[in-house]
C-alpha cells in the first residue's frame, strides 16, 4: 500500500508540502524512504489544488526507478540475453570491417589465424572449466540487461558457461569473415535459435497526458459553466480514479474495464472517506482494506452515480480534445428505482404563515434579527424585503438571485425583466445548466410594490450589485 501526505506543512516553512513514501524495495536505490516535494504556496486552498498533480509527478518518478532496478531473470530471460550476447559480437566484427578496413588489415597481417587461435585457446579453458575469461562479460551483460543474479550461484554458473559458448561461436564467425565466409551456421546447436529483439524503452508517459494534470485543463476550459465547489468535487474524484489505476498511468492507456471496476468497488466505498483521519494518505485501495477493519457504512448508489457522472462528463472532454478515443464511462451508472418524492411545494397554509411573517408585513425593529422576527409597525423595504418577494414570483433559485447584478435588470418593448445568466463582471457568478439562463418577466405585483424603485435606488447608491454582496449562499 502506498502512503501519501497530500498537504504537509514542513517543518521551518510556511509552504505547503506533498510527502510520498517510496516503497521498501526501492529505499536503498533511491536513497530515501520519503519524497518530499514544496507546492510553492503558503495557500492551503491552492496546494490542495496542485497536490494531485505533484503527487503524480512523484509517483512518476518512483515507477521509473523500478522499471530501472535489477532484477533476478528467469532461465529463458538469460538464454535469450547470450543469444543476443553473440549476435552483437558477430555484427560488431562485420561493422569493423566495413568502417575501419585499413585497421582489420593491420591486425590480421601480424597474425592471420589469430581469431582462429583465440576460438581453440577459448575451448581448451572452457574443458578445463576455467570461466575466467568471461567474468567481465558476464558483469557487463547483467549490468545492460538490469539484471541481478545475487544468492542464485547455479544461475551464474550456467551463464558464464553459456557466455563462453558465445565467446568460442562467435570467434569462429570471426575467422571464417577473415576468409570471406559469411554464410556459416553456428556449429553450437544453441544458437541457432535467433535471439528475440530488444524491447524498446517505455517512454515515460509525459505530464500532459496524466489523469490529474489533464483535468487542470479541464477545470479551466468548464470554469464558466462549473461553480468553484463543483471542479473541486470533481478534481477529488479523478484523483481517486487516478489512484487507483496508477497515478503516472498515462490516459490513453487506461481500458474500460478499469472503470467497470472502479464502479463496482464504489459499492464499498466509505462515507465521508476524505475527512476521516484514519484513511488520511492512503490510496484507493488502501482506504478500502483499511475499511474493512473499519466498517464505515458505504456511500449511496446516488452518491456513487455522481462520481460516475463526473468521471463521464470529464472523459467526454478528454475524448473531445483527442486525449482518448472513446468516453470509458459512458453508460457505467448504476441502474436504482426512483425515490419517492422529498421536496414538496409550500401549502396553502404555509405561504400565508410566510407571507405574514414580520419582515414583510412589520416588524418591532429593522436591527437585530430579534426586532426583525417580532411584529410591529416598521416597514422593511431593504434587500432582506425584496430578496424574498424576488424568490416568491420569479422561481428563481437563491443563489441565482443573491448574485444577480443591476445589469441584470432590463427594460425592452416596454416590458421589465431579470435575466439570470453566468454572466457579468463577477466571475464567480453561475447557473445549474444551461437551461437555466433565462429572461423572466418582473411581476406586476413587485413592480406595484416599488421593486423597481429599489432599483433605481441601488444604482444611484453607486452599486453594481442587485442586493449586498453575501446576503445569500
Amino acid at each position: 500500500m502506498t502512503r501519501h501526505k497530500l498537504i504537509h506543512r514542513r517543518s521551518g516553512s510556511d509552504k505547503w508540502y506533498v510527502r510520498v513514501q517510496v516503497p521498501q524495495e526501492l529505499q536503498t536505490q533511491m536513497g530515501r524512504k520519503e519524497i518530499w516535494q514544496s507546492l510553492g504556496t503558503s495557500d492551503r486552498k491552492v496546494a490542495l489544488k496542485l497536490a494531485p498533480a505533484k503527487i503524480a509527478e512523484i509517483q512518476n518518478k518512483i515507477e521509473a526507478a523500478r522499471r530501472e532496478a535489477p532484477r533476478t531473470p528467469t532461465r529463458d530471460e538469460l538464454h535469450d540475453a547470450v543469444r543476443r550476447f553473440y549476435e552483437d559480437e558477430v555484427q560488431a566484427d562485420l561493422d569493423e570491417r566495413a568502417h575501419e578496413p585499413d585497421l582489420v588489415r593491420e591486425f590480421l597481417g601480424a597474425n592471420p589465424s589469430r581469431y582462429r587461435d583465440y576460438s581453440e585457446d577459448l575451448r581448451n579453458q572452457m574443458a578445463a572449466l576455467n570461466m575466467s575469461h568471461v567474468e567481465n562479460d558476464l558483469e557487463n551483460l547483467l549490468y545492460n540487461e538490469r539484471l541481478t543474479l545475487e544468492g542464485n550461484e547455479l544461475l551464474r554458473a550456467e551463464l558464464a558457461q553459456l557466455l563462453m559458448r558465445a565467446r568460442i561461436e562467435a570467434a569462429r564467425r570471426w575467422a571464417e569473415h577473415d576468409s570471406a565466409i559469411f554464410d556459416e551456421e553456428p556449429a553450437d546447436r544453441f544458437f541457432r535459435v535467433a535471439a528475440p529483439p530488444r524491447q524498446p524503452e517505455p517512454e515515460p508517459s509525459s505530464a500532459h497526458k496524466m489523469l490529474v494534470t489533464l483535468f487542470e485543463d479541464y477545470a479551466v476550459a468548464r470554469a464558466s459553466v462549473l461553480k468553484e465547489n463543483t471542479i473541486d468535487d470533481c478534481r477529488k474524484t479523478v484523483h481517486r480514479f487516478a489512484e487507483f489505476v496508477g497515478l503516472a498511468r498515462p490516459v490513453d492507456k487506461i481500458e474500460r474495464t478499469e472503470a467497470r471496476e472502479w464502479r463496482e468497488l464504489l459499492r464499498s466505498w466509505p462515507q465521508y472517506a476524505s475527512q476521516a483521519e484514519v484513511f488520511s494518505g492512503l490510496d484507493f485501495k488502501a482506504v478500502l482494506e483499511t475499511n474493512k477493519q473499519v466498517g464505515r457504512n458505504p456511500i449511496t448508489l446516488r452518491t456513487a452515480n455522481k462520481y460516475l457522472a463526473d468521471m463521464s462528463a470529464f472523459f467526454d472532454w478528454l475524448t473531445k480534445e483527442d486525449h482518448v478515443p472513446t468516453n470509458i464511462f459512458k453508460g457505467l451508472t448504476f441502474e436504482s428505482r426512483r425515490q419517492e418524492q422529498k421536496n414538496y411545494p409550500f401549502t396553502t397554509n404555509q405561504l400565508n404563515h410566510l407571507m405574514s411573517s414580520p419582515l414583510l408585513v412589520g416588524a418591532m425593529g429593522d436591527q437585530s434579527i430579534s426586532e426583525v422576527a417580532r411584529p410591529g409597525e416598521v416597514r422593511i423595504r431593504d434587500w432582506r424585503y425584496w430578496i424574498v418577494l424576488l424568490g416568491l414570483f420569479s422561481g428563481a433559485r437563491q443563489g441565482e438571485i443573491a448574485q444577480m447584478e443591476l445589469v441584470d435588470i432590463h427594460r425592452e418593448e416596454g416590458i421589465d425583466f431579470i435575466h439570470i445568466t453566468n454572466q457579468g463582471e463577477d466571475v464567480r457568478k453561475s447557473i445549474k445548466a444551461s437551461y437555466s439562463r433565462l429572461r423572466v418577466p418582473i411581476h406586476s405585483q413587485l413592480i406595484a410594490l416599488g421593486f423597481l424603485s429599489y432599483v433605481d435606488q441601488r444604482r444611484i447608491e453607486g452599486d453594481k450589485m442587485l442586493f449586498p454582496t453575501g446576503v445569500a449562499p
